[in-house]
């Protein structure tokens, strides 16, 4: 009988030490998975063979894979416990690597929110070119439709490379990379750095040109009562929009937003006057 009990808990120890294992590889396995965590509205999963599918809570995605949120979706991808990077509407992630260590994205437009817990593997997000890494950090990234990409960190540091040169980006600290140029040195402050040129204070025109220099890629709006013109920041800063000036005094309004909208402001007056009398000279 007792040879019967020995054998009995000899099996059930086996099987318990087996079940143990079991799980053991396969958490260690479920760890080195980028899986989508959840899903909001309209989100598609493109796969490098080419089937597009809507994205579903669980799924694992794989190199080249692709998640596209639409105008009313947004996913949140998990590498582990300690990794999230929420994809918000209107943007798209191609998985570049995933491995152990950590996962490799591209951000191809949009915006993603990223945070990583110490323990939780290394985050690499690239675009244009450029790639941002952290290990234990929250971030915001935007790429803009002019290829202006946008980086600020929330939490911690982020790596990023500057003519063969890793530079960090501290807690509350941007950085602003145009296309095609290096990126800015990196601001902590939160007003937006707004130059405006004024021209001349008194004119007979009924249109006035204000011009000016911001962060690239920001959105600029220009006049005042009655009609907005809006103009995007070229990729050195530089922008310039006509406003329409009606008789007398005119307050004329400056308002830069950044990528990752930061605001500035600066106003003005500016005077048209077609009464006032032509001076000629008479020649004899």
């Amino acid at each position: 009988m007792r040879g019967e009990l020995f054998a009995v808990l000899t099996l059930l120890l086996i099987l318990g030490a087996g079940w143990l294992a079991y799980v053991w590889v396969f958490e260690r396995a479920g760890d080195a998975d980028l899986l989508v965590q959840s899903v909001i509205g309209d989100v598609q999963h493109a796969r490098a063979d080419g089937r597009v599918s809507q994205a579903q809570e669980g799924e694992a995605l794989e190199r080249e894979d692709r998640i596209r949120a639409g105008g009313d979706g947004q996913a949140v991808l998990a590498f582990g416990p300690q990794m999230r990077v929420t994809v918000t509407p209107g943007s798209e992630v191609v998985v570049v690597d995933v491995t152990a260590e950590g996962v490799r994205l591209d951000l191809e437009g949009g915006e993603v929110q990223a945070t990583v817990r110490p323990g939780g593997g290394t985050l690499g997000i690239g675009a244009e070119g450029r790639l941002f890494e952290m290990e234990d950090a929250d971030l915001r990234m935007i790429r803009a439709d002019d290829g202006t990409v946008a980086v600020e960190s929330l939490r911690g540091n982020v790596r990023f490379g500057v003519e063969g040169a890793t530079q960090e980006l501290h807690a509350g600290e941007r950085v602003v990379a145009p296309r095609g140029r290096p990126p800015l040195p990196p601001s902590s402050s939160e007003e937006l750095l707004l130059q405006v040129q004024w021209p001349s204070r008194r004119s007979r025109s009924e249109r006035a040109t204000i011009s000016g220099r911001t962060e690239p890629g920001a959105s600029v709006r220009v006049g005042g009562p009655g009609e907005w013109v809006t103009v995007r920041a070229a990729e050195d800063g530089s922008f310039a929009a006509e406003t329409p000036l009606a008789e007398g005094v005119n307050e004329v309004r400056v308002e830069a937003t950044s990528v990752l909208g930061n605001v500035g402001r600066s106003s003005g007056t500016l005077e048209r006057d077609t009464t006032a009398p032509v001076v000629g000279v008479e020649i004899r």
